[in-house]
């Protein structure tokens, strides 16, 4: 297989072929494969000649184009030498104006230069640039992660308000808070506390950290089981019998948180200080104060528990 005859008439297709034979890039516009094939040409001039299947190409590259007769005329005119009449019937124009192929958009390097084959480095970090702007979120996207979180910690807020603001509403619940308030304070008096410190960890700072702790001894000893005893009998265990026994409601409860806590706070204010002081500390004033407390609330719950009743019978 040989090829001969100029290059600018040839199909891309044939171009190409001579490439692939050549050992080139294949790839780009019909005007880079022809750049392409005529520099290595006149790089590989005396080894082509030598082949047979590229020497019809090169006879053909080495015969003068009309651009050479034009420049050997306009030497002869500056030398002052004749043209011969083959030359001028030779370099006189024809009449059809050869029109050259629109040039494509891809061909912008400049002729004669190899093209580079495309960087499959490049075309992995353009990928990857991509897929970073697509996961990176849009501000409406975080306007609505926004919206829907701040939704989300409303109705959890909402939810335990409800619960909260429910069991808040109960009289008995209400009891039930203050005794405990009540017991956590007497154990903070009655106990003696003991503190230990740590040393500072962090440099710079002076002061240790410390943090209390019960006396094992006292733990262990009856006299604090005594004191709650004798605490729980006028603040639990009398106003649960009372309320238990004595209820004005229709039908009756199980244990009547008003007449529970009318029966705490007349025990409250009848022991004074004497009947009961821990560790020489008297609490009095919490525990009228704890009863006053569950007293006014069960009041409330019974007038508006009468007060629907009543509504109730109207209609």
């Amino acid at each position: 297989m040989s090829f001969s005859g100029a290059l600018a008439p040839k199909k891309k297709s044939e171009l190409q072929e001579i490439a692939e034979k050549m050992a080139l890039d294949t790839t780009g516009t019909k005007d880079e494969l022809t750049s392409r094939i005529n520099k290595y040409m006149d790089e590989h001039e005396a080894h082509l000649s030598a082949n047979p299947m590229f020497s019809g190409l090169l006879a053909h590259k080495r015969k003068p184009t009309r651009k050479d007769t034009n420049t050997s005329s306009l030497l002869n005119k500056v030398t002052g030498e004749e043209e011969s009449p083959l030359a001028v019937v030779k370099r006189k124009p024809s009449g059809r104006r050869k029109q050259t192929p629109p040039q494509s958009p891809d061909s912008e390097e400049v002729p004669g230069t190899l093209t580079a084959p495309p960087s499959p480095i490049r075309k992995l970090i353009t990928n990857v640039d991509n897929a970073i702007s697509n996961a990176m979120p849009t501000s409406q996207d975080i306007v609505k992660v926004a919206e829907k979180t701040g939704f989300q910690l409303r109705k959890r807020a909402q939810g335990a308000l409800g619960v909260s603001r429910k069991f808040m509403s109960n009289a008995t619940n209400i009891a039930s808070v203050t005794v405990l308030i009540e017991f956590l304070f007497m154990l903070y008096v009655m106990v003696p506390w003991q503190y230990y410190e740590l040393p500072a960890n962090k440099p710079g700072t002076s002061e240790p950290a410390t943090f209390p702790l019960p006396s094992l001894t006292y733990l262990m000893s009856l006299h604090l089981y005594k004191q709650i005893a004798i605490w729980s009998f006028p603040t639990v265990i009398a106003p649960q019998i009372a309320g238990a026994l004595i209820s004005f409601t229709t039908p009756p409860k199980d244990i009547d948180p008003l007449s529970a806590g009318i029966v705490k706070l007349a025990l409250a204010a009848i022991l004074d200080d004497s009947w009961f002081a821990v560790q020489g500390r008297t609490i009095s004033q919490w525990r009228v104060v704890g009863a006053a407390t569950s007293l006014a609330f069960a009041l409330a719950e019974a007038t508006e528990e009468r007060r629907v009743v009543m509504r109730a019978d109207h209609h």
